[in-house]
């Protein structure tokens, strides 16, 4: 609340077109004025937004000290990202660096690959650095941050004293325990693969062997070729079975507290090239609790899918967060252009604030202690 109300004050990005449009008011009587509209137009929940508007604390809006810390910033994007190159987030991790003087590395995942191969790239960065650290996760980029992690601490003594500086975690809309998208996606290629072979049966005795068989060593190529099975393993990574196979398995530091960011979208706020995943996941799960991608439920700290020891110490690192009015591609804005239509921008469908993806993640964790300040302040 503190982070949306200061953007808004300062006019940062697009947050008060943003206000103004979803809330419906544009004119403030004060500060706490203000700060009522943001919680009421931020929080899903009615019952959430009343505690949060008697909480003491947050009526206060206690701005952190000002300062820089000792503290580096791993970005593990999700199933579709330039990795590296991305420009998600772009400007909170830029305005991070100018006012907090903490640096962020994008880890160099790339669109549609399996978690194990994210994972191994997310690890080269974390080797990287030599001072405390954490990682902010957005959608599958949750799972591969939480499998580097694992791998990391079932490793060699060198490469688990690496997670010895791991402060925390920061989840973005988490697709750790899978989606019903993934689910339905394999089965897509299953019923693909079926429906052609039925398809190309009555061609067989139209043609002679020789062309038979030069078009299935096409067929075979295509199958075997390193993007499609880039594409197969990405879409089966986002499987509630991939991730009961990975959950049973995960092992995880248990000083590193994390926080997740989910979301509940309603129809009125849907961006249109959302529209389909939206009425799709409804129709597949029969709620509407979801960002259109993953159920707010699954859309936690810790594991829904396998329940062990490993798994409940996940759960007490957990930080509960309440649900906010927000689809899944909030993070975005420069990367969704091209597919930005009249409607959209008329509802401000990706202006909302940016900052708080990062920066209440990093204050709390600073406010806390265990975020330090650097060295000198």
């Amino acid at each position: 609340a503190l982070s949306v109300v200061r953007n808004y004050q300062e006019d940062i990005d697009r947050v008060r077109d943003w206000l103004h449009t979803r809330s419906g008011e544009s004119r403030f009587e004060s500060e706490q004025h203000l700060l009522e509209c943001v919680v009421r137009t931020l929080i899903h929940e009615p019952a959430d937004r009343k505690r949060l508007l008697a909480d003491p604390l947050v009526r206060l809006l206690i701005d952190p000290d000002p300062g820089t810390y000792d503290f580096v910033v791993v970005s593990c994007m999700g199933v579709i990202t330039e990795g590296d190159a991305g420009t998600e987030l772009s400007e909170p991790y830029r305005r991070l660096w100018e006012r907090r003087g903490v640096r962020v590395l994008r880890a160099p995942t790339g669109t549609a690959m399996s978690l194990e191969e994210n994972a191994r790239r997310i690890i080269d960065i974390f080797k990287l650095i030599e001072g405390p650290f954490g990682y902010v996760g957005y959608s599958q980029g949750c799972a591969n941050g939480l499998l580097a992690e694992s791998i990391l601490r079932g490793s060699t003594p060198d490469d688990q004293r690496i997670l010895e500086r791991l402060v925390s975690r920061n989840l973005l809309f988490s697709a750790f325990n899978g989606s019903a998208l993934g689910t339905f996606g394999s089965e897509k290629f299953l019923r693909a693969t079926i429906d052609g072979e039925r398809f190309l049966k009555h061609y067989q005795v139209m043609f002679s062997s020789e062309a038979v068989g030069a078009f299935l060593r096409t067929v075979k190529a295509v199958l075997d070729s390193s993007m499609f099975v880039r594409i197969l393993g990405g879409v089966h990574s986002l499987t509630p079975a991939r991730a009961r196979d990975f959950h049973r398995e995960i092992q995880v530091v248990e000083h590193a507290p994390t926080s997740t960011m989910r979301g509940v979208i309603d129809e009125g706020a849907l961006p249109e090239a959302l529209e389909f995943t939206w009425y799709l996941l409804r129709q597949m799960t029969g709620s509407e609790d979801m960002d259109t991608q993953v159920l707010a439920e699954d859309a936690v700290g810790h594991s829904t899918r396998v329940v062990n020891d490993m798994s409940r110490l996940l759960q007490r690192c957990d930080i509960p967060t309440a649900r906010q009015a927000i689809h899944h591609w909030s993070p975005l804005f420069e990367e969704v252009k091209f597919v930005t239509t009249e409607r959209d921008l008329a509802r401000r469908v990706y202006d909302s604030p940016k900052d708080r993806h990062v920066f209440p993640w990093v204050e709390v964790n600073a406010r806390f202690g265990l975020i330090a300040r650097a060295k000198g302040q």
